[in-house]
């Protein structure tokens, strides 16, 4: 039997009983569950850097790297069964037979439909759970202090965000995007300042009721083409799920099975359009049955200075050679990153000379004080000395002085007496 290097899939990691708070990684989960159970593991990591397009999931296979979803399906599909056996027959054998055939079932016109069904999904209803957790203002404060608490510093205060703000240009494009700006709100403020009758509260649950009706009307038709997709099938073509089930039902996992506070399309589906979620669940149960056991969870690798130092400067790379493709907010974002990077250098490098500085005249007011001791114990006999010289003098001028008085006496005194 052929050995095989493990295949490991890098996602973002799961939360509320989900394998993944991201619709591509809860797709290729999916995708493998249903075609190689057992035979894959899973790094849950929040570093972007280390895959080749900058996003999450991406698949490390030997010497191969596959980023995104529909590539990752596409690498799997075209694999051989001995590619894929695991080297120990053992657990081979007690593993669900590998069935990478997926879709190969499907007619020529299906699978054409297909492809139109899935940008369609992507499009359309990947703006709605974008919208949904990005924009819904307190959805999207939920959101953040989940990203939040995934990235170290300084990554947590920036990159949730950046991920937001990598959605504005499809959610404008589609009419989805009402976030207020900070210089709007300013703008707002100082306009209630200056007698606006309407107060701040009133005028934002007014916008918020016009959002919502808004984004109603947006929704409900793309709903109702889904749910006509497959209303009265399990799946949608035919009595197992292919590739276009996945792409469905991960988009709505992940807004029904989140905790969101604005639950919208979640109320939307659970009213109008059943259908849809039970077809989520038919998918989801298939997938992590009883005879497909779960993937392996891998910790991730704690990096050192040299592997981070690289994977940062395989993203400069990067974005060197696709500068001209990025906008100007992109490239001011990585001026700031990088420029928190090296004031976080400077700040540590300064740190540490500081303390070295410290140490050193520690050490040396040590030495000081060690050399200080005999130092004064030898001026202290010394002044002891001077002190007794200077007493022996006095002494001695004082007898030559009695010495002088007596010889003047005797001198003074009659020689014939």
């Amino acid at each position: 039997m052929t050995t095989k290097t493990q295949l490991v899939l890098y996602v973002w990691p799961g939360r509320w009983n989900l394998p993944s708070i991201d619709t591509g990684c809860i797709e290729t989960i999916l995708f493998l569950q249903l075609t190689c159970p057992g035979r894959y593991s899973i790094v849950e990591t929040t570093d972007l850097d280390a895959s080749p397009n900058g996003y999450l999931p991406y698949l490390v296979h030997r010497q191969v790297i596959v980023a995104s979803a529909p590539s990752i399906i596409s690498y799997i599909k075209s694999l051989s069964v001995e590619l894929l056996t695991l080297s120990d027959e053992d657990e081979e054998e007690s593993l669900p037979p590998i069935n990478t055939s997926i879709d190969d079932s499907l007619s020529i016109l299906d699978r054409s439909k297909k492809l139109a069904w899935r940008a369609y999904i992507e499009g359309q209803l990947g703006n709605l759970v974008a919208h949904s957790l990005y924009v819904l203002e307190p959805n999207y404060t939920f959101i953040h202090k989940t990203l939040a608490s995934m990235f170290p510093l300084p990554q947590r205060y920036y990159v949730p965000r950046r991920i937001r703000d990598s959605y504005k240009p499809r959610l404008e494009a589609a009419g989805l995007w009402h976030v207020i700006d900070e210089e709007e709100q300013e703008d707002n403020v100082e306009k209630e300042l200056h007698g606006n009758r309407l107060t701040r509260e009133y005028r934002r649950t007014v916008r918020k009721s016009f959002d919502k009706v808004q984004f109603y009307d947006k929704a409900k038709p793309v709903f109702d083409i889904l749910d006509n997709l497959i209303k009265q099938k399990d799946f949608i073509f035919g009595d197992r799920p292919s590739t276009i089930d996945l792409t469905l039902a991960s988009r709505i996992l992940l807004v029904c099975g989140a905790p969101l506070p604005d639950s919208i399309i979640k109320d939307m589906l659970t009213s109008s359009y059943p259908s849809l979620i039970a077809h989520a669940a038919r998918v989801h149960a298939l997938a992590f049955s009883a005879s497909n056991p779960p993937p392996n969870i891998m910790e991730p690798k704690n990096l050192n200075f040299f592997q981070v130092l690289r994977g940062s400067l395989k993203n400069l790379k990067r974005h060197i050679l696709t500068d001209h493709l990025e906008t100007e907010e992109d490239k001011k974002f990585r001026r700031y990153r990088y420029g928190w990077y090296t004031l976080t250098a400077l700040t540590a490098i300064g740190y540490l000379a500081v303390l070295r500085l410290n140490s050193i005249v520690v050490i040396v007011a040590q030495k000081d004080e060690v050399q200080d001791v005999p130092q004064t114990a030898e001026q202290t006999s010394k002044e002891e000395s001077q002190d007794q010289e200077e007493e022996k003098g006095m002494e001695d001028e004082t007898l030559e002085e009695i010495e002088e008085e007596l010889g003047e006496d005797i001198s003074g005194e009659d020689p014939e007496a």
